[in-house]
């Protein structure tokens, strides 16, 4: 549309400038002959006057340059062929000048060869009567010609240096713009709190922020970076299709991966890939942002099992409180038949121990329940292993089970309720002889650590546990137990916080297990009793 307009805009200032060379001519008529009006000023009034009205009414101003150009060559020539003056033989360069004016190039061509062919027949079949028909008035009408050329051409320099102050504002514009889109990109990009990398259609880092480099613990930007698959071992897969689509020019959202540090340690992300395209709507690269969330899917995690424990509290304290009345009912009746001389006295202490067992285990289940351990006192840990090794000799005897204990010569003391403790003993060492069905060796360790933890280990060459097992032990009711229940471990983890330590478990499928327990110990003396 800007191009129409301007191409009006010259046929206007092209019919005012016939116009002025109409009215000079005829001034000059008027002064040298007798007659102003010559057939030739009247023809070119008559087609200047149909120009200036298609110019101006016709919105077709590409075919009124073209008309106006034709008619030009048309008249010149006629003039040139009828009044055989060398003054009227240069006019016929005019449309050649004319077109340069509109600076169109097919334009321009077109004009000069059909002038330049125009100029030989014309030299070719009256050049040498224009050569004899030199007059003084003849060097007028070319100061005319110059004159009507240089009007063309100082428009021309003028509509030039227009547009080039007009393209040199849009240039300034631009790169103002071009610097305000960098400083803002540049802003997004380096102080963005989110891991951002720009790659290539393979998948290659190409650039990355500082935040890609704190997330991986890469030393510093120089660095070589690899591919981005490299950080994804687990999903690579996932991570090519995703870059698959980017290629195809979709973007991925709130695609949530496992990915690896360089220190191997392992996050989980939230990655968003998307193409970024050039001026051709082309794909060039690949914009890819990363977020870590591990720590969100750790406390959703950790407040799903406070829930589930919360429950698990709940439904044992009512279901110890429940059975414990009728437990209470019967030992009552039982003692009151062993006072009597009964022939069945010994099955009468078996049952009265089972009861005792059976009260002593809903004990311990109430500790999921309980918010805080009570009833604590000095305890000598090794003495607690003990006991409970004891009670698992004739078990490891029949299934060929060495157990054996590696502890210091100076006894830890460990502020505990004892029960315990020793029920945490008794469920890892029972998981410990069921990782061993055909016999095998458990290790026991003790040591001091850091002068104020004693550090357990529990160590034995079973069967070991999966990789994707491992990750769900001690989530409320998660077994692979056929009777068990799924609370086992989180009991005992339960335990072990309630003591200020913590639990940790290490195994590899068909290398054994190992569970380390830290626990704070006292000095005897520093001990005040509860």
């Amino acid at each position: 549309m800007d191009d129409l307009k301007a191409i009006q805009k010259h046929n206007h200032i092209l019919t005012n400038l016939i116009w002025i060379v109409v009215a000079v001519q005829i001034f000059v008529n008027a002064i040298t002959q007798d007659s102003m009006w010559t057939k030739e000023i009247i023809l070119t009034i008559l087609m200047n006057g149909i120009m200036t009205a298609l110019n101006r009414y016709w919105k077709k101003p590409y075919i009124v340059m073209c008309i106006l150009i034709a008619t030009s060559v048309v008249l010149t020539f006629y003039v040139a062929y009828t009044l055989p003056y060398i003054s009227n033989y240069f006019f016929m360069m005019i449309t050649i000048i004319i077109a340069a004016y509109y600076q169109n190039k097919k334009v321009l061509i077109a004009s000069t060869l059909v002038s330049l062919v125009l100029q030989g027949f014309l030299w070719f079949q009256k050049g040498e009567e224009i050569l004899h028909n030199m007059l003084p008035i003849n060097f007028m009408h070319i100061f005319v010609f110059i004159g009507l050329c240089f009007f063309i051409l100082l428009n021309m320099v003028h509509q030039t240096d227009i547009l080039k102050r007009r393209n040199k504002k849009m240039e300034s514009k631009a790169k103002e713009d071009l610097h305000s889109t960098k400083s803002l990109y540049e802003s997004l990009f380096s102080y963005s709190k989110d891991a951002i990398a720009i790659l290539d259609p393979t998948g290659k880092i190409i650039e990355f922020n500082q935040a890609f480099l704190e997330l991986y613990d890469i030393p510093d930007f120089s660095t070589k970076i690899p591919h981005l698959q490299t950080f994804f071992p687990e999903s690579i897969a996932a991570v090519e299709n995703a870059l698959e689509q980017a290629r195809k020019g979709e973007s991925i959202t709130g695609l949530e991966l496992k990915s690896n540090k360089h220190s191997q340690e392992c996050l989980i992300v939230e990655m968003t890939i998307s193409p970024i395209f050039n001026v051709h709507s082309q794909m060039d690269f690949v914009s890819c942002m990363i977020r870590d969330v591990t720590e969100k899917r750790m406390m959703e995690e950790y407040l799903s099992n406070s829930e589930k424990l919360k429950v698990t509290g709940e439904i044992a304290a009512g279901v110890a409180h429940e059975i414990r009345n009728p437990l209470t009912v019967i030992s009552g009746f039982i003692q009151m038949l062993n006072e009597e001389n009964s022939p069945h006295k010994q099955y009468l202490d078996i049952i009265t121990s089972e009861i005792k067992r059976m009260n002593s285990i809903i004990s311990e289940f109430l500790v999921l329940s309980k918010p805080h351990v009570t009833n604590i006192k000095l305890h000598n840990l090794h003495d607690l292993l003990m006991e409970v090794i004891l009670l698992f000799q004739s078990e490891a005897h029949y299934k060929g089970v060495a157990i054996s204990t590696q502890c210091s010569g100076s006894p830890f003391w460990v502020l505990c309720e004892g029960n315990q403790l020793k029920q945490v003993f008794i469920n890892l060492i029972k998981n410990s002889f069921e990782a061993m069905p055909n016999g095998g060796h458990i290790t026991i360790t003790c040591k001091e650590q850091n002068k104020k933890n004693v550090l357990l280990t529990i160590e034995d060459d079973g069967i070991g546990i999966p990789a994707n097992v491992l990750e769900h032990i001690g989530k409320p009711f998660f077994t692979t137990k056929e009777t068990g229940t799924g609370l086992g471990f989180m009991i005992t983890e339960r335990i072990i916080q309630q003591h200020n330590g913590t639990i940790s478990i290490n195994s590899v499928a068909g290398s054994g297990t190992t569970i380390k327990i830290l626990l704070p110990f006292e000095k005897p003396h520093h001990m005040q009793f509860i």
